[in-house]
């Protein structure tokens, strides 16, 4: 693999599909003896963003760019999950692990190659979805895991309520913290989405059950029925069927 030079410029194409330029502005050190290198950033300016997929595979295979943000996205995953791991050690030897709750999740998830998209300015599952694990002694069944969508909007009610804290008036978000004690329940509730608010090209989403429906103010509406289509291939925003 042929590594490129810092400052150089690359075409990149953005989630929605247009192109742009960006500049390398990110070199690396390897660590030997891996089977799959992760690369560590000696000079962080602004990052690789956006490798173009044009003339590889449909997620960017063999594209050099592609395989530098796989690999970057790839690092700190990694260090993320042994940090985790030293978290829960810490909390065993201090002796609070059976009162102290933990969570681990994101601000937004990253398409990485998926239908030759990069970034998060999207609605696509990989992009707005985000991983949401707690550890809630004497509340969450161990290896449980629940299929219903909430919005990051609700956890500190969730946490507020687990404390057994009353939530201020105003608070955005209802808890979900019964979905933690009945991990096969139903949520009922729809869950919100927005991005790029300030610009001229904001676009929402709202997911409620099955279906997810997302509108964009300079493109076309996409409407997933998740449970027959996880992969969000066909849009059904323009049958008859589901105008209404």
């Amino acid at each position: 693999m042929r590594w490129p030079e810092r400052g150089s410029f690359y075409t990149i194409r953005t989630s929605r599909g247009f192109l742009a330029r960006s500049q390398v502005v990110v070199q690396f050190e390897f660590r030997r003896g891996r089977a799959c290198p992760y690369p560590s950033v000696q000079r962080y300016q602004q990052g690789i963003r956006d490798p173009s997929p044009e003339g590889y595979g449909p997620q960017g295979e063999g594209c050099p760019y592609a395989q530098i943000s796989i690999c970057t996205t790839a690092r700190p995953l990694a260090q993320t999950d042994d940090n985790v791991g030293k978290l829960r050690s810490t909390l065993r030897e201090l002796g609070l692990q059976d009162n102290t709750i933990v969570l681990y999740t994101s601000d937004h998830g990253e398409m990485l190659g998926d239908k030759g998209l990069w970034q998060k300015m999207t609605f696509y599952e990989p992009a707005a979805g985000v991983p949401l694990l707690f550890r809630a002694p004497g509340v969450t069944p161990a290896n449980s895991r629940c299929a219903a969508p909430v919005s990051l909007v609700q956890v500190a009610a969730t946490l507020l309520e687990l404390c057994g804290v009353s939530a201020p008036a105003g608070l955005d978000g209802s808890s979900f913290a019964r979905l933690l004690h009945e991990p096969g329940a139903e949520n009922t509730g729809a869950v919100f989405v927005e991005m790029r608010l300030k610009t001229k090209s904001p676009g929402a989403m709202i997911r409620q059950g099955r279906f997810k429906y997302c509108y964009y103010v300079d493109d076309l509406d996409e409407l997933f029925d998740l449970d027959s289509d996880p992969g969000e291939m066909k849009n059904l925003a323009s049958l008859p069927a589901f105008r209404e």
